[in-house]
C-alpha cells in the first residue's frame, strides 16, 4: 500500500523546488492517480494542513528571492 502522506510531502518539495504554484489541484494532476480529487487532501486534516503549510513556504521563498533581486539590482 502506498504511504499517501510520504507522496504528499515529496509532491510538495519537488513543486516548491521547480517554482509550480502549489494548490490542492496541482497536488492532484502530479500524483499519477493517488490522490485522484481535490477532496481527497481538503478533507483529510493533516494532508490540507501540509498543503497549506508549503503554500507559505513557497510564498515566503518567493518573496525573500524577490526581495534579494531588487536589492541587487539597486545596488
Amino acid at each position: 500500500m502506498v504511504d499517501k502522506r510520504q507522496v504528499l510531502e515529496e509532491l510538495l518539495e519537488a513543486m516548491i523546488a521547480e517554482d509550480e504554484d502549489v494548490t490542492v489541484r496541482a497536488v492532484c494532476r502530479r500524483s499519477d492517480g493517488i490522490f485522484k480529487h481535490a477532496t481527497d487532501i481538503t478533507r483529510n486534516e493533516a494532508r490540507r494542513r501540509a498543503v497549506e503549510g508549503a503554500i507559505k513556504k513557497q510564498e515566503t521563498i518567493r518573496t525573500a528571492v524577490n526581495r534579494s533581486t531588487k536589492k541587487s539590482r539597486g545596488a
